[in-house]
């Protein structure tokens, strides 16, 4: 694996994009991953996140989550646990085991002033974590309970106080964090599953539904579908191409297909604005934010060919050295 910069192919390459409030046209900058392992680490020390993962589980983005005190945290282990890496002494810091089952996927709080994670697991529940730097994830701050199949996908968000899971019979449920209340209870379509869910600043929930991997579920295609925070469904869209990945950010959805298109689409029309066609399938997607603003610098862009795209704003963003 190396990190890479793809060419980036647009209908109109001149067409400027309103991102993270910065008008940018994206570049892109090629590092190889040997240069950052050289530079960084050396080689009784390279970084390695450790297994084994449940044989079951399909590896995915939704399985990982990195912190901005500098802790990433995995999950789909097979003892049911969930961990959590130092990124500066390079070691796990912490095994949490509470679910009776597989944990499914996870997320960390984006915008928010706390460090909160969420958990979800085959054993239809969501916990919701409060931790630290010093003090990894250990006891669990809130249940969520009201699914009858196993979590696909969850989203946090403390500003609105709200905690939003997809699960694999179609159903995506929307929680309170501070008191673990069922606020509202969504079914986009029937014979779906949430693959994926998000919640913008704005609090405009993101759902993607796919069909059941049956051949009666055949004819649903892919969709998304926009909810307001009061549960109200204000948009959805039938998609030609099976999206692998979404990020909300500003006011945009960043989605990426396996395919290798990465789309940026309006976040209250559900129009794609821009489409980038890259070099692989796209698996995952990584803001990178400023410290203090939060407003986002990079986009780190992972493909299924072990290579990474660097998207950055021109003539804002310095590329990286």
């Amino acid at each position: 694996m190396y990190m890479f910069g793809c060419p980036i192919q647009t209908a109109n390459s001149h067409t400027p994009l309103l991102f993270s409030q910065t008008l940018i046209r994206m570049q892109h900058v090629c590092v190889t991953m040997e240069e950052i392992m050289m530079k960084h680490f050396c080689r009784s020390k390279c970084p390695c996140l450790g297994g084994p993962f449940d044989k079951d589980l399909h590896i995915s983005s939704h399985l990982f989550a990195l912190s901005s005190n500098k802790l990433l945290l995995s999950a789909g282990h097979w003892d049911n646990s969930f961990r959590t890496y130092s990124l500066e002494k390079n070691k796990m810091v912490a095994r949490t085991t509470h679910h009776t089952a597989v944990v499914t996927c996870m997320a960390v709080d984006r915008l928010g002033t706390e460090d909160l994670l969420i958990t979800g697991s085959k054993d239809t529940t969501c916990v919701i974590w409060k931790f630290s730097k010093h003090d990894p994830p250990s006891r669990p701050q809130q249940t969520l309970y009201g699914h009858d199949a196993e979590v696909l996908c969850v989203d946090i968000s403390s500003e609105l106080d709200l905690a939003i899971s997809g699960a694999k019979n179609g159903t995506c449920l929307v929680h309170t964090i501070r008191s673990g209340q069922l606020v509202h209870k969504l079914r986009p379509k029937k014979s779906c599953e949430i693959r994926h869910v998000a919640v913008s600043s704005t609090g405009v929930m993101v759902v993607y539904s796919v069909g059941l991997q049956s051949t009666a579920a055949a004819a649903v295609v892919p969709c998304l579908h926009l909810y307001s925070i009061n549960g109200r469904l204000l948009e959805e869209k039938s998609l030609n191409v099976p999206l692998s990945t979404i990020v909300v950010e500003d006011k945009w959805i960043i989605t990426g297909s396996e395919k290798g298109f990465l789309s940026f689409v309006d976040l209250f029309s559900l129009n794609r604005q821009v489409q980038l066609s890259l070099t692989a399938p796209i698996c995952s997607f990584f803001m990178v934010r400023d410290h203090q603003s939060k407003v986002c610098t990079h986009l780190l862009v992972g493909l299924k060919d072990g290579k990474i795209a660097i998207l950055y704003p021109k003539d804002s963003i310095q590329a990286p050295p």
